[in-house]
């Protein structure tokens, strides 16, 4: 096995294109005997996840492997490379293949957003919506 540490010829890396990411992770399923310096320690039920780098990390055997995190862990940051993307109005943060939203002070790993994602958020319509409460009818 290898450190985690030194990304040599000997680690495989692989380019995130996808919505115009462009940034280089180290490909899932390869097995390290340490973690790299500087990484976060996530719980999640019973196991642990290791973060580095926008990498993911989970134990297997002695060392590590570069894993996919499951969906609802939580993360108190972002990835330092990320890319925001619009669903409808809901804010979509993505990085190495994993999609994130943003939750109270944190954020959590989720499923893909469904149809159209956009890089800029949807326009506003410019038009004012009012609408009645404390029991106020349509004319008040």
């Amino acid at each position: 096995m290898a450190s985690a540490e030194g990304r040599g010829s000997s680690h495989h890396e692989v380019m995130d294109l996808r919505h115009g990411h462009n940034h280089t992770y180290l490909a899932r399923g390869q097995h390290f005997d340490r973690l790299p310096s500087g990484y976060r320690t996530v719980a999640y039920g019973h196991s642990k996840y290791y973060f580095h780098g926008g990498v993911w990390y989970h134990p297997f055997g002695r060392g590590f492997v570069v894993d996919v995190p499951p969906f609802g862990l939580v993360v108190p940051s972002l990835p330092l490379y990320y890319t925001s993307l619009w669903a409808g109005c809901i804010p979509y943060y993505y990085a190495n293949e994993t999609y994130y939203t943003q939750t109270a002070g944190s954020y959590m790993v989720v499923e893909p957003p469904k149809g159209e994602v956009a890089q800029a958020p949807p326009a506003t319509t410019g038009q004012l919506f009012i609408y009645p409460r404390n029991w106020q009818n349509d004319q008040q």
